[in-house]
């Protein structure tokens, strides 16, 4: 993977900032900081730090500590990079509705939507290769430990993937790739098995590919699910292949398939 470049490296960060914000628990210390940045997403270049650390009832240094931990250098970094991505966000959001959506009666809206997740989902049944599928599950169930890391998003449709290894006898952990640190991986064995979720490689954060290389160095044995045929191909020894490539949120309904089937197979071995 080559390098991520500035506008990249902004949008990946804004993602970690944003998933970070809504995950945080109503009892944690920064979730008043968290608040009330999300309540001026809309208008974030208007807000100050002064601000925000009055109305979240907390210090500028703790508003400054919550904004470097998220990866910005800085408040004001944070205000463009997330007045920037809304911005973008909302541009190629109109830019669809007008391009695929113009004209459609909001049930045509819906049965298109319906259309391409099963379109997405028919498209796996076609490329999944049954034998990798079944040949996965006899390897997991003969792994110590099996580590799975995407994604929330990705993670919570393995969930039954993880509490299946479990009932089953397989020390199973989910690490969400904005949390794993490398010292993690450094703990797993030719005996355990890295699992990497991913969407496409254009939503592929640097975390994973660092996960995989670092993984390869320990001689874990290393599976990707993704939608791109040609997706860090060189960075496993277990590719299985899933929804359509060049599509995005439709992968997920594929993804939760694929986990299904993953899931079953388990059990028949």
């Amino acid at each position: 993977m080559g390098e991520m470049t500035r506008k990249e490296l902004d949008k990946y960060h804004v993602y970690r900032f944003l998933s970070y914000c809504m995950d945080l628990r109503a009892d944690d210390n920064e979730y008043p900081i968290a608040c009330a940045i999300m309540d001026h997403f809309h208008s974030i270049l208007e807000v100050s730090i002064e601000q925000i650390a009055e109305e979240a009832n907390i210090s500028k240094a703790s508003v400054s500590r919550f904004v470097r931990k998220a990866g910005f250098d800085s408040f004001s970094g944070m205000k463009i990079a997330v007045s920037v991505y809304a911005g973008e966000l909302q541009l190629a959001r109109r830019k669809v509705q007008e391009k695929v959506f113009n004209g459609y009666k909001d049930e045509n809206i819906c049965k298109f939507i319906f259309d391409n997740a099963v379109t997405n989902m028919e498209n796996t049944l076609k490329i999944l290769d049954v034998d990798i599928l079944r040949d996965l599950a006899k390897q997991i169930l003969s792994r110590k430990r099996v580590v799975i890391a995407g994604d929330r998003h990705e993670l919570a449709i393995f969930k039954t993937v993880q509490m299946d290894m479990i009932a089953l006898g397989i020390s199973a952990r989910m690490y969400n790739e904005d949390e794993v640190a490398l010292r993690d991986i450094m703990e797993l064995s030719e005996e355990d098995m890295l699992i990497v979720l991913t969407l496409d490689e254009k939503f592929t954060m640097p975390s994973k590919y660092e996960l995989l290389k670092t993984a390869g160095e320990r001689k874990v044995k290393r599976i990707v699910f993704a939608q791109n045929e040609k997706l860090v191909s060189a960075e496993c020894e277990t590719y299985v292949r899933y929804g359509k490539d060049g599509t995005y949120n439709d992968g997920y309904y594929s993804l939760f398939l694929a986990a299904q089937m993953l899931s079953e197979f388990l059990y028949r071995q």
